[in-house]
């Protein structure tokens, strides 16, 4: 039985070359998310650890995104959440899973998910009800009886 703080998806980590893997489970382990988060937006390759590892740059943009997946995915559902921290992490998944919500619905991200990605399409199914029954509930309260 596999651990749930163990539990996050791997598949486009296992799709990389090895030495390429491991500069994916480097930043996994040592980067926490807000540091991930600014290397994939300035999408700039760190020059030092590619080379240091003998990875080509040419490799740094499916190394962020296998390693945002599988950080976005590791993260439990916490009810404190709000409906907008919880439509970030769902955009960010889905946008390093190359599915963003920009271009596909969440019922397709969902469903495209289902057959490659199936810890993140479990992950995704749980942030999608949340984010459903939050929505649900914020206009339920800010409907006041007459």
């Amino acid at each position: 039985m596999q651990l749930m703080e163990n539990n996050y998806e791997d598949a486009l980590l296992l799709k990389l070359p090895p030495n390429a893997r491991d500069v994916a489970e480097h930043l996994f382990t040592f980067r926490p998310l807000h540091e991930l988060l600014i290397l994939w937006l300035d999408n700039e390759p760190d020059f030092e650890l590619l080379t240091e590892r003998h990875v080509a740059s040419q490799h740094w943009e499916a190394i962020l995104n296998a390693t945002l997946l599988a950080k976005m995915t590791y993260i439990c559902d916490n009810p404190k959440f709000n409906q907008e921290e919880v439509l970030f992490l769902l955009k960010i998944a889905c946008a390093s899973a190359r599915l963003p919500l920009k271009a596909y619905t969440l019922a397709e991200v969902v469903e495209l998910s289902k057959e490659d990605l199936p810890i993140f399409h479990d992950w995704l199914k749980r942030f999608a009800h949340r984010l459903k029954t939050t929505h649900q509930k914020n206009a339920s309260l800010r409907i006041s009886p007459p």
